[in-house]
């Protein structure tokens, strides 16, 4: 038996993989910003946190959390950008 490892078709998956990641990641944002701006940035920090730990079951921490928290306190947003191999 022979076994083929095709690089550009492992790299494409990863890189779907990532793209729908960044895009999961960019609707949690959107949400917390339209729900929580105008809100105190210590209020925003634990609902960013605890929907962040809802959704992807993992930690958002700082320096990540209050710069974030901050932004979306204000009305601004935070956009994510995907790193791509071979992009």
């Amino acid at each position: 038996m022979t076994f083929e490892f095709n690089e550009d078709a492992i790299r494409d998956l990863a890189n779907r993989a990532v793209t729908i990641r960044a895009q999961e990641m960019q609707a949690l944002l959107d949400e917390v910003r339209t729900t929580e701006q105008g809100k105190d940035v210590g209020d925003v920090k634990v609902s960013l946190a605890a929907r962040w730990r809802e959704t992807f079951e993992r930690d958002l921490t700082d320096p990540h959390l209050s710069a974030w928290a901050e932004q979306l306190a204000k009305g601004g947003r935070v956009i994510v950008k995907p790193e791509l191999e071979g992009a």
